[in-house]
């Protein structure tokens, strides 16, 4: 399949990509660590998350944001800008969870 015949879409059957896997994972980490922090009593550090946890929407925009990487990722894989955006994303958010784990260890030591 093809996106206006010039951008090669992957079939739904095809395997899925080990950095797509990875984001998924992460990014779910990420949504239960930031859960707990905002059980603790915590407030969310990014601000258009913080507007988005104001407004009651934070689980559906984390986790629809999470979704659509996901799924760009997988159909436009045989994109290089994707795949290159995809392990920058894996990266930043690998970083976010040793931030999450750094500040959980820092907190349960109080």
């Amino acid at each position: 399949m093809s996106l206006w015949n010039k951008i090669e879409i992957r079939r739904p059957g095809a395997f899925v990509p080990k950095p797509v896997l990875i984001y998924a994972g992460l990014g779910m980490l990420d949504l239960f660590f930031t859960l707990l922090a905002f059980h603790m009593g915590f407030q969310e550090g990014n601000p258009v998350l913080a507007w988005y946890q104001h407004q009651g929407l934070f689980e559906f925009a984390k986790v629809g944001s999470t979704i659509i990487v996901i799924l760009l990722g997988f159909f436009l894989w045989n994109v290089k800008l994707v795949r290159r955006i995809l392990y920058s994303a894996d990266v930043l958010m690998f970083g976010v969870l040793i931030w999450h784990l750094f500040f959980w260890v820092g907190f349960l030591e109080k």
